[in-house]
């Protein structure tokens, strides 16, 4: 039993904190409805788990994109309980039900936009007119040149507290020179990749009004001038803090209203997603874009060693449309 009971930690160990929460929840609500009905629980039978998907959707107003995580997360907990996964949870039956309350769901406004290259050199424009104190411009712009050409999610340079782990969040270390115009971050983990495996993120000088290779250099020469440690976090605010989350929405959506862009429409994650639709409109392929957005991190790995020529060429591409450069 001590065997089982490890072997069922290190299997939910391997899912991400935020996975595991909504999984566990998704098996809470289920257990809910068993004692809402006088069902013995768990009840896997196909009755029962169509019964909770219409419970779930016409009586707690969930929608059918949550109670999918939802049965994903049920499905594991039968696996970790009987060895095998709930047929009735991949039966067509439930397939053809979420289908048709999905159809009857109101249709959402987006989230976020993706922040494309064009509206990235408005807000690059506001940062070198003077938006704050030159310092804070200065991270600023270095900020969203990294996260636009690294195709990265804020988790992976900013922190969520200001509490800064130097083995889990950004350092000044994690920045080096490649060759004489490249520059390389070392990106530590990221949200696909749970076992911390660091991956490579090339930054080139380009010869374009957004090349990342200048301001980015320059911010980190500020830095060390300052006698920083290597350890101590790549990105901090004017009082020494480490820039975190919060910090770095509050400028994102001040730079975006004095760039005339609606700030309630974009997020940190705008601008992955705004470097992956610039390189889809710039004619890039969908296998590039997923090795620059390390969508497959094997197939990063692989095309790195030999392909580094073209990761360039893609963000020449990415700079030079369409804004026309300045």
């Amino acid at each position: 039993l001590r065997l089982v009971a490890s072997s069922q930690h290190a299997i939910l160990n391997s899912l991400s904190p935020n996975t595991l929460s909504s999984y566990y929840s998704g098996w809470c609500r289920f257990k809910s409805f068993h004692a809402l009905h006088l069902l013995p629980f768990p009840s896997f039978d196909l009755v029962t788990v169509t019964s909770f998907i219409t419970h779930a959707h016409t009586v707690l107003n969930i929608r059918t994109s949550t109670i999918h995580v939802y049965l994903s997360g049920i499905n594991l907990f039968a696996k970790l309980l009987f060895g095998s996964p709930s047929p009735s949870i991949s039966h067509p039956q439930v397939a053809m039900l979420i289908k048709g309350l999905r159809k009857a769901e109101p249709q959402l406004a987006p989230k976020r936009l993706p922040l494309t290259v064009d509206l990235l050199a408005r807000c690059i424009l506001t940062l070198r007119s003077g938006y704050s104190s030159p310092f804070t411009d200065s991270t600023l712009e270095s900020m969203f040149l990294l996260a636009f050409f690294g195709f990265l999610r804020c988790s992976e340079f900013t922190s969520a507290s200001a509490t800064h782990d130097p083995s889990r969040h950004a350092t000044l270390s994690d920045i080096s020179f490649h060759s004489h115009d490249t520059l390389r971050f070392n990106l530590k983990r990221s949200k696909t990749d749970q076992l911390g495996i660091s991956h490579p993120i090339f930054l080139f000088r380009l010869n374009s009004y957004l090349s990342p290779y200048k301001p980015i250099l320059a911010y980190l020469h500020q830095r060390r001038a300052c006698h920083s440690s290597p350890l101590d976090p790549l990105f901090i605010t004017e009082d020494g803090r480490v820039a975190t989350r919060f910090w770095f929405h509050h400028h994102l959506r001040q730079i975006l209203a004095k760039s005339g862009i609606s700030p309630e429409l974009y997020s940190g994650h705008s601008f992955r997603i705004g470097a992956a639709t610039t390189a889809s409109r710039q004619g890039i392929t969908e296998h590039t874009i997923k090795v620059l957005g390390r969508w497959s991190s094997q197939a990063y790995d692989n095309y790195i060693h030999s392909h580094l020529s073209d990761i360039r060429q893609a963000h020449v591409s990415i700079s030079a449309a369409p804004f026309g450069g300045r």
